[in-house]
């Protein structure tokens, strides 16, 4: 077990520290009560519920977890330790305090974590079992700083209303005096578009008209204002992550992560990675080759049946992409890239009609896929242990909410039951091709 990937440059624990400690005669060497083991592989998974953090065990050090319980002092337990392995005393005692150790360094025994940081967290001398140090995306951002106001008086413009269906999330969208670049933006759009009916809008946003001087706008939210003056030409860029935001909100009952998903009405693929990793083009390449649409940014994962649900937002399109995605996306000639607040910019695409599923579709996950673009990288798909595609997946958690023991049941019953891969490329449509030959036809 090792906290976090910075603690692999210095695997050798701090020996004064822990021995001052350990060697105490009130030294407390029980488990935390508010700490929750759950058996993987040959080891085992330590969490804290309330925190975005997992422990990855190897066997020895799953079970010197487990006899903690029992033990009632350190000598006692290295005794037991030894008679379970069958090892010499002095290998017995060095693997135990160097285990022991680490989980007090960790805060993971009642004696609470001690304040002098040592210099390493390595559980167990001949091996370095994989770490999990798992952290929220952040993906999107929160809304700014909420204003209230009141309704100013209504503008006799032309104005774009619809309404918008993501998931179970209903959103009623108001754009007074839209531009022509507003009506490409929001032609993005069109699949989520659902007829005004009786269903309560459960958000209502209302875009102002710009302004005559310098074509800034402000976005309401529930009648809210959640920002002002907006640049026109950003405006699309702010209005994605209040969707996202909008319909995420809905979803606390489910497990998000950042990942892209494709396959079809039984089966998916699912894709997790951070920005920048080749996701959304992957994604559209795979389109093309016959595969259906969940998402190119946030896979949705329920707890109790481990399904994936669509959620078909837009696909975000960067200009590097556009070479490789030019033959099988010829309307991204004529599309309209928007400034982020970050001065890159983004194209938003639709998903093609036929890549379409109805929002109740439910499927399992076939494999999980782990993307790393970089330019130069060898093209090739390759097998990866359990715990290396668990650390990958828990990096990837972007759940709005704090974990409990239900969800990270979830996330190791998926990785021990579903084939894991690692996709380093520098070519994408080779990537895909490779994709679709390993899983297309009768395997997915």
């Amino acid at each position: 077990m090792s906290d976090g990937p910075a603690a692999a440059k210095n695997q050798n624990p701090s020996p004064d520290t822990e021995t001052r400690y350990l060697t105490q005669p009130s030294c407390r060497i029980k488990p935390c009560d508010k700490v929750l083991f759950f058996p993987f592989i040959d080891g085992g998974v330590l969490f804290r519920p309330g925190t975005r953090r997992l422990w990855c065990l190897n066997l020895t050090s799953a079970v010197i977890w487990c006899l903690l319980d029992s033990a009632v002092s350190l000598e006692h337990l290295t005794k037991t330790y030894r008679k379970r392995f069958a090892v010499s005393e002095n290998t017995a005692r060095l693997d135990v305090s160097r285990t022991v150790g680490s989980f007090l360094q960790a805060g993971l025994l009642a004696g609470g974590k001690i304040t002098e940081p040592p210099g390493g967290t390595s559980l167990q001398p001949d091996r370095k079992p994989a770490s999990l140090d798992g952290a929220c995306s952040g993906h999107p951002a929160p809304l700014n700083g909420s204003v209230s106001i009141k309704n100013r008086a209504s503008i006799n413009a032309p104005a774009h209303r619809k309404t918008y269906r993501i998931g179970r999330h209903v959103i009623e969208l108001v754009m007074e005096a839209p531009s022509s670049s507003d009506a490409q933006f929001l032609s993005a759009f069109v699949h989520l578009e659902v007829p005004e009916s009786s269903d309560t809008p459960h958000t209502r946003i209302r875009i102002e008209p710009p302004g005559l001087s310098d074509n800034r706008r402000d976005i309401h939210v529930n009648g809210i204002r959640q920002f002002c003056r907006v640049p026109s030409d950003t405006l699309p860029n702010c209005l994605v992550p209040v969707f996202f935001q909008c319909a995420t909100g809905s979803l606390k009952h489910k497990l998000l992560f950042h990942a892209a998903v494709v396959g079809n009405s039984r089966q998916v693929l699912m894709l997790p990675a951070g920005s920048a990793a080749g996701k959304t083009t992957l994604t559209a390449l795979l389109l093309r080759r016959g595969y259906d649409f969940y998402s190119d940014e946030l896979a949705v994962v329920d707890i109790k049946d481990r399904t994936v649900t669509p959620f078909p937002m837009p696909m975000s399109i960067k200009p590097g992409s556009l070479d490789i995605m030019a033959s099988g996306y010829p309307e991204l000639k004529r599309a309209f890239f928007y400034r982020r607040p970050d001065g890159r910019q983004t194209a938003y695409v639709p998903p093609p009609k036929q890549t379409r599923l109805p929002s109740d579709a439910r499927a399992v996950i076939r494999a999980f896929i782990f993307p790393t673009f970089r330019k130069h990288n060898p093209t090739r798909l390759a097998r990866i242990s359990k715990p290396d595609a668990l650390n990958r997946l828990f990096m990837t958690v972007s759940s709005n909410r704090d974990l409990k023991a239900p969800d990270i049941s979830t996330i190791l019953h998926l990785i021990e039951r579903t084939p894991c891969f690692r996709l380093p490329f520098s070519d994408a449509n080779k990537a895909a091709d490779i994709i679709d030959s390993r899983f297309h036809g009768d395997t997915l």
